[in-house]
């Protein structure tokens, strides 16, 4: 638990999501997961090595 802490503060420092998001992020990294999806963290974009999504975007219409 203390490695999601110490890995949000230094997300946070690094790339200013809010402790919540970053903890988020940091959790996920630990599993290994190289992306996450939410409408609120502002997608799409890459937080640290891992992609937010928004899980209601449509694919573009080929």
């Amino acid at each position: 638990m203390l490695d999601v802490f110490t890995g949000a503060v230094s997300m946070r420092r690094r790339l200013g999501p809010s402790y919540w998001d970053a903890a988020i992020l940091a959790r996920e990294r630990g599993f290994g997961f190289d992306a996450v999806y939410s409408k609120d963290m502002n997608p799409p974009q890459d937080q640290g090595g891992l992609r937010v999504l928004n899980p209601f975007d449509r694919p573009p219409l080929s």
